[in-house]
């Protein structure tokens, strides 16, 4: 109850999840800040692209940097779906937060950062808006039964790009390599 009330019931829940089942269980405070830490990564890198997102078109042409993240978008979704399908979801977890925080914010964004700038011009933005839509809404889905309230606040700040469901709940499980359906 005191984690649920400082953290909240996500970060609670990954915590727990992310142990390996087979391991002795040691509650520790400074892992669950820690993640509360990363959680906040995680949000903000959702908040930019609400903000600097503003149209989905699928582009004739895709950056390097696009097709790399695509592609480790790809693995992520096949390593999740065999972890999850072999009850392995503490592995399916940290592959998502380590995606999420590294490949993701820490190196994507960055990259193209100026390419979604509102004043920018150039013909690669609208790849830049759409990889960014895409990897967002797939990851969600990834993140929807793991924590389900970070990824329904998520889906929520970026329906306005083009949902169709009201929740992120009543999404499939994305699949790698195909193109986003919501």
């Amino acid at each position: 109850e005191q984690v649920v009330e400082k953290y909240g019931r996500d970060i609670l829940r990954y915590y727990l999840i992310t142990g390996a089942p087979w391991d002795d269980f040691y509650f520790k405070w400074n892992e669950v800040n820690d993640i509360s830490k990363s959680f906040t990564i995680i949000e903000n890198t959702f908040n930019f692209v609400k903000t600097y997102v503003t149209d989905v078109k699928k582009p004739k042409k895709l950056n390097a940097e696009d097709k790399w993240i695509l592609s480790r978008l790809n693995e992520l979704i096949q390593n999740c779906t065999t972890n999850m399908n072999s009850y392995n979801g503490h592995k399916a977890a940290q592959d998502i937060n380590d995606f999420l925080l590294n490949d993701f914010s820490r190196w994507y964004i960055k990259l193209v950062r100026d390419r979604v700038w509102p004043s920018y011009e150039g013909t690669d933005k609208a790849a830049a808006m759409y990889t960014l839509y895409e990897v967002s809404t797939k990851v969600i889905r990834l993140l929807a039964p793991i924590t389900p309230f970070l990824a329904e606040h998520a889906f929520s700040i970026l329906k306005h790009l083009g949902a169709k469901e009201e929740s992120v709940h009543l999404t499939s499980w994305p699949v790698a390599g195909e193109p986003n359906e919501s």
